[in-house]
């Protein structure tokens, strides 16, 4: 077990105590046996530390934990679970605390990473499962497992960010000491970290559902898509990009600036079609404005026009052109990529 690098689990947690014997359970049943596990409570009102110390009595040599006197927010909490693992730790991996693995996750990832030394981070593909526990099946981003190359991999996130819920890094130091000081993201914080890594290392990227997303109202991504965090950082992240690209002479990666610009504004009439699905006429309405001045000619576009109708009409008229809208565009991605030029197929 020694001679196999220590990994370390990270579990951030505030009130997801309903959640969290299935999610710690999950990292602690992993076939990898060099691994420990970091839970780090944000002062949480329920019975979530109880529930930790009684994993802890179960497994004392491969659990630690820490309680916050007080909450400290999100993005603190995180990076505070990352200076309380141990520092023997070559690799590290963060768990949502209503997230669960699969057994042979880690496995996988090191796997990976230890038959191809120029790989600093593992992304894997992830399923969903929502309050009841029923599991749904998602599209792999990428069509195969694979290791694209650093360029590649930053100018794919450029574009789009690849849907995941978790990362296993080589060296989390390479995320933590980015190229751009300033930035802090509390929604697309990972999407970040994974910019920053691409850019001083090859990414892996295994399509098994080793994963479960939990889908529920209470999580970060549903809230910032109401408030519009999302896209807010979302703006803020492809300029940091930008800016990270050209100080590292990436003209290809930089090249894509416009071009993500234009595709979140697409995007925006995505997230206004979901806030209509929610009767949510207000922020659906400001979604079809952030469009327009992410991409000026929207107007012209007859999805928009289609949905800036339904925001003006009565409830049952706009559920019936709602219902026709989504049948004739899918608001999922339902196909997967091939990997970027130059990437080693597995």
């Amino acid at each position: 077990m020694e001679s196999k690098p220590l990994v370390s689990i990270l579990v951030p947690n505030f009130n997801y105590g309903r959640y969290l014997d299935a999610c710690l359970g999950s990292a602690l049943d992993q076939t990898y046996e060099n691994l420990q596990v970091v839970f780090v409570d944000n002062h949480s009102t329920d019975d979530s530390y109880d529930i930790a110390m009684e994993y802890r009595a179960r497994y004392p040599e491969r659990l630690r934990i820490y309680r916050n006197d007080q909450n400290i927010g999100g993005s603190q909490n995180h990076y505070k679970a990352y200076t309380q693992m141990d520092p023997r730790t070559r690799c590290s991996i963060y768990l949502s605390s209503d997230d669960l693995f699969h057994p042979t996750l880690v496995q996988r990832a090191m796997d990976l990473m230890n038959q191809h030394p120029s790989v600093g981070f593992v992304i894997l593909h992830r399923s969903a499962i929502d309050e009841q526990g029923r599991v749904t099946e998602e599209v792999p981003f990428y069509n195969c497992n694979c290791v694209i190359p650093s360029t590649g991999q930053m100018e794919v996130f450029m574009m789009a960010g690849v849907g995941v819920s978790t990362q296993c890094f080589r060296n989390l130091r390479a995320e933590l000491s980015g190229p751009v000081r300033g930035y802090r993201f509390d929604v697309a914080g990972d999407w970040y970290s994974n910019f920053c890594l691409a850019c001083v290392s090859d990414m892996g990227y295994i399509r098994d559902p080793l994963c479960l997303y939990r889908t529920h109202a209470t999580n970060v991504t549903t809230g910032a898509i109401k408030n519009l965090t999302n896209s807010v950082e979302h703006i803020l992240l492809i300029h940091a990009f930008h800016r990270m690209a050209q100080g590292l002479g990436r003209p290809t990666v930089a090249a894509r600036l416009a071009p993500a610009l234009e595709k979140l504004g697409s995007m925006c009439l995505r997230y206004c079609t979901q806030m209509l699905q929610e009767d949510d006429l207000h922020t659906a309405t400001r979604y079809l404005h952030l469009a327009t001045v992410l991409r000026p000619d929207s107007p012209d576009d007859p999805a928009w026009n289609t949905l800036f109708r339904l925001t003006r009409c009565d409830a049952a008229e706009r559920r019936q052109g709602l219902a026709e809208f989504l049948a004739a565009r899918p608001q999922k991605r339902l196909v997967s990529y091939d990997p970027p030029a130059g990437s080693i197929i597995l």
